[in-house]
């Protein structure tokens, strides 16, 4: 009888255990089971979370962690016969930072555009808030205006007048240095001064996820560095989530994002 009290005893003891170290590894059962654990043709995603990957988000307030801005249950996604997401479950939370990182043509841009409502499941169910933001690789700005009016164009379907809008403009192109060339048209400005405008008309509507296809690479080391230092200002200032496709795992660390990482499959 003393055996079994002392084996129930250790058994206690390292439930507690266990439980202590889920909750300081953010649940990783529950995580790869209801958020994250998704499968794409010829590769697999899976939320990384050792010391390497998993990198800290600093200063996050419980209440608006908790916030749920999108969530895929069950999705699957075809395109010409080839199956691009298998049971596809994610959440996204208000705050949050996640990259996704893997090869090319595993299936990350296709999980970016289903965030941003361009994109709609073949099975399963998606739910997400309206209010989203993306700035795709290709930065997709109109070369014929001016940045001012390219980023002004972030507000062409919301309803403000003509001072707020201008507000508005300035504000976000003082918050990526634009100020100096919005005059200018876009197809006069450099690789790094549009993908400030395109910052810039992203967040004009203050967009409860922020989406990132690929948007750094082409940047230099300083700008790169500046850019994600202003995204990280803001999110704290805001509470939107950053959502970000990336070849890199510096870009990763530097955002402190959780990362989903796509690995190739054996066969």
């Amino acid at each position: 009888m003393r055996f079994i009290c002392h084996g129930l005893m250790l058994i206690i003891v390292c439930e507690l255990m266990v439980k202590k170290r889920r909750e300081n590894h953010y649940c990783l059962c529950t995580m790869l089971q209801e958020n994250y654990l998704h499968l794409s043709w010829g590769y697999v995603a899976i939320l990384t979370m050792n010391e390497t990957k998993q990198f800290t988000q600093k200063g996050v307030n419980s209440t608006q962690e908790e916030r749920l801005l999108f969530c895929a249950k069950n999705v699957d996604k075809t395109f010409d016969g080839k199956q691009i997401l298998s049971n596809l479950n994610l959440k996204i939370y208000a705050n949050e930072r996640i990259a996704l990182m893997g090869p090319s043509g595993s299936g990350k841009t296709t999980i970016l555009k289903m965030v941003a409502g361009l994109v709609e499941p073949d099975q399963g169910h998606v739910s997400s808030t309206q209010n989203v933001s993306m700035v795709f690789d290709a930065d997709d700005l109109y070369r014929e205006l001016s940045a001012y009016r390219n980023v002004e164009l972030g507000l062409d379907f919301l309803k403000f007048d003509r001072a707020k809008r201008k507000e508005k403009v300035m504000h976000w192109a003082q918050e990526f240095s634009c100020l100096s060339f919005l005059d200018q048209l876009t197809s006069t400005l450099s690789a790094g001064q549009r993908k400030r405008v395109a910052l810039a008309r992203a967040m004009m509507k203050e967009p409860d996820i922020l989406i990132l296809d690929e948007t750094f690479p082409a940047l230099d080391p300083a700008l790169r560095q500046e850019i994600i230092q202003t995204l990280l200002k803001l999110q704290k200032e805001r509470n939107f989530a950053l959502v970000f496709a990336t070849h890199h795992e510096e870009e990763a660390k530097l955002l402190q994002a959780k990362v989903i990482e796509f690995q190739e499959i054996s066969q």
